[in-house]
């Protein structure tokens, strides 16, 4: 297992976790956004990027174990963020409620361009658009596979009644992505935290195109709840960017 990591001497570590059959290194652009201000960790999932042609897993809690395992080791004490695209998002929200189960904690979950499980919209399956036609035809049916699988978990995450996270959550919508704003209001109700909805210019990957935004938005967010600054946040208001 490899993990891309840009290490700074912070007091907070970042998990980014991809897009369905997304390759880790399409969020290299938003490490970087983010500096040496937050450590960030990459997960380079099976089925993706350099995992391509491993197994994409079927199971959630599985997934969760295999995070665990692979990118706890790497925050060295530090505190947690979770940064989730699209079906990424669905699995940092599990595995948020992971390690609030075991002690650990997640201080904040950003979700980008993920309906809220509870949502009554279905999904698209828009991540399918990652430039199948121009792949060599095994890596073509490599990333299908992982789609589908990637799907099915999706699927069970959203047929799962979903419990409610104590970290606050910041919902990225891009103003041009096809997935409805009022699919993520519904994470309102899944966490005791507070909620913010911030739109961010670009379609449903604006995190590979656009990462600038969203890192001055997560550091912006982490500097006004710092006990020396004023905190204008209201229990658990949807805000719009």
């Amino acid at each position: 297992m490899k993990l891309n990591q840009a290490s700074g001497d912070t007091e907070r570590a970042i998990i980014v976790i991809p897009c369905a059959a997304g390759p880790a290194h399409r969020y290299d652009p938003l490490t970087a956004a983010l500096g040496n201000s937050i450590k960030s960790i990459m997960a380079e999932l099976p089925g993706h990027g350099k995992r391509l042609f491993e197994p994409a897993h079927r199971d959630v809690e599985a997934l969760c174990d295999y995070l665990e395992t692979h990118c706890l080791p790497l925050i060295e004490q530090r505190t947690i963020l979770l940064f989730g695209h699209s079906f990424g998002g669905l699995v940092a929200f599990e595995l948020a409620k992971r390690l609030e189960s075991s002690g650990l904690g997640c201080e904040r979950l950003i979700i980008a361009g993920c309906p809220a499980p509870n949502s009554p919209i279905a999904p698209e399956r828009s991540d399918e658009a990652l430039g199948l036609d121009a792949l060599p035809a095994a890596m073509s049916d490599a990333v299908r596979q992982t789609v589908e699988a990637e799907w099915e978990l999706t699927m069970q995450i959203r047929n799962t009644p979903p419990a409610a996270v104590r970290a606050p959550i910041m919902v990225l919508d891009g103003t041009d992505d096809e997935v409805p704003r009022s699919s993520f209001e519904g994470w309102a109700d899944l966490t005791s935290g507070s909620v913010h909805i911030e739109e961010v210019a670009g379609d449903h990957y604006f995190p590979w195109n656009n990462p600038m935004p969203i890192a001055r938005l997560i550091e912006h967010w982490i500097e006004r709840d710092r006990p020396d600054t004023p905190n204008d946040r209201v229990g658990n208001d949807a805000a719009s960017g």
